[in-house]
């Protein structure tokens, strides 16, 4: 058994991954092979998915847009717009919608985390977001991972889905 450790750094583009390996197990010129053959699995299999690869700016205006915990108010509650959509939405999405986050998610759905908590409050990220979306495509439904990173929470989601399918909104 051999310890390699993958360090992924930004690049201008997009990433670089180095793999360091014990001392004397694999050379140099061999690890920066290897890292370089990961990288372009890794770029190959996104762009296969459909997945954007974010670079370390995206990422971190994604997390700017999100409320840290101690900007949230106390009481996470339906809003009566929620209450509305939940009311029009077919069944069967809010079903799948849920099974998707509870799936991504390994939890149960409360009403409040419904109601406020995004991909990223629940330790989430793209991967996550990209589970969700997997999941609504099985389902029948349209929910890129753009939607899901640019509509993270349930409710959001939910309502994009449920416009959607009243033709509301262009797909």
């Amino acid at each position: 058994m051999t310890d390699v450790h993958i360090t992924s750094k930004p690049d201008n583009n997009m990433f670089r991954i180095e793999l360091d390996f014990a001392p004397g197990v694999v050379s140099e010129r061999d690890a920066e092979l290897l890292a370089a053959k990961l990288t372009e699995t890794i770029i190959v299999f996104c762009n296969i998915l459909d997945m954007p690869l974010l670079s370390p700016d995206e990422i971190r205006y994604l997390r700017t847009i999100t409320l840290l915990p101690s900007e949230k108010p106390l009481s996470e509650t339906s809003t009566n717009e929620q209450l509305m959509v939940a009311s029009i939405s077919p069944t069967e999405m809010e079903w799948a919608l849920e099974s998707a986050w509870s799936d991504t998610f390994n939890c149960r759905l409360s009403s409040e985390m419904k109601a406020g908590e995004t991909i990223f409050d629940l330790g989430g990220d793209l991967v996550s977001a990209s589970l969700i979306s997997a999941h609504m495509e099985r389902q029948g439904y349209v929910l890129s991972v753009e939607d899901a990173l640019g509509n993270p929470t349930w409710f959001s989601q939910l309502t994009l889905l449920t416009k959607r399918s009243l033709r509301d909104v262009d797909v």
